[in-house]
């Protein structure tokens, strides 16, 4: 089965820096879901906060051969029920896993992740676990030896701040699914059309463009294949906007590229946490 894994964010709203084409049409998922399958991708990754993404989701056929992961929202107050309303709009019995979405709302109420637990015991959901934006929420978690099955972290070109963790994580069989791979397109971008919030990046955004221009190596190839040469990395989230996006970065997937092989040469690595988290851009 593929490692990687879509992001359905877009399926519910317009997301994303690079996004020209705004909400995914329902026709486009269905035609998605449906190649994903057939191509043995079977993993779903969504949120009671990205708009009807999870009623859209619902409304495919054969939605219940995917392994679904939803995330609480912020507000949250009654686990148990909003997971119900989540099983009610996926059109499903069970899911894989049921994520906080929100660090905060798990340490202002602690209880919350009790509740989380007893849905794992009662079957609403496989696995439970956190979705974090900054190491010290996931040291946090490991110092406090917090029980959880799944981590979901930024990590990318740019975004090595949680490679430190990947050890420890491993060693107690937490499952890393990672996204902001290409950091909502952010690395596509041409940097003339970015606003002066950026300058810091733009020399280093310019460095990689010409490095893939000249070795002809598609952007999304050179960044994917740094995320799947970490095989501590178990699942890759990627947002899909078509069927055409789907199949390029399956075919990255299988593809060896020599000039790939070896990532320590990589330049790329910055620690500016006002361009890593896109909830802070301006």
């Amino acid at each position: 089965m593929s490692r990687l894994g879509i992001g359905t964010v877009q399926f519910g709203k317009k997301y994303g820096i690079n996004n020209s084409v705004g909400q995914v049409p329902e026709t486009e998922v269905k035609r998605i879901l449906k190649y994903s399958l057939e191509s043995g991708l079977d993993f779903l990754d969504t949120a009671t906060t990205y708009g009807n993404s999870e009623e859209v989701l619902g409304r495919f056929k054969n939605i219940k051969d995917f392994n679904i992961v939803t995330k609480l929202s912020s507000e949250v107050q009654f686990i148990k029920k909003e997971i119900q309303n989540s099983l009610i709009n996926l059109n499903v019995e069970t899911i894989y896993a049921c994520l906080f979405h929100d660090f905060k709302s798990f340490v202002n109420n602690e209880d919350h992740y009790s509740e989380l637990k007893k849905a794992k015991e009662i079957g609403l959901v496989k696995k439970i676990g956190f979705s974090v934006y900054f190491p010290d929420e996931l040291e946090y978690l490991l110092k406090n030896k917090i029980n959880f099955d799944i981590v979901q972290l930024p990590y990318n070109l740019f975004d090595r701040r949680f490679e430190t963790l990947f050890g420890i994580l491993k060693e107690r069989d937490i499952e890393i699914h990672v996204r902001s791979v290409f950091l909502q397109g952010l690395f596509f971008m041409d940097t003339k059309k970015l606003s002066s919030y950026f300058n810091s990046v733009k020399p280093i955004i310019n460095n990689l463009q010409t490095f893939c221009n000249i070795n002809e190596i598609p952007i999304a190839e050179f960044l994917l294949n740094f995320i799947l040469k970490n095989k501590s990395c178990d699942k890759i989230i990627l947002g899909i906007n078509s069927v055409k996006e789907l199949k390029e970065n399956l075919d990255i997937e299988k593809k060896d590229n020599p000039i790939l092989r070896d990532f320590n040469f990589c330049p790329y690595k910055i620690e500016n946490e006002n361009i890593l988290i896109p909830y802070f851009w301006k």
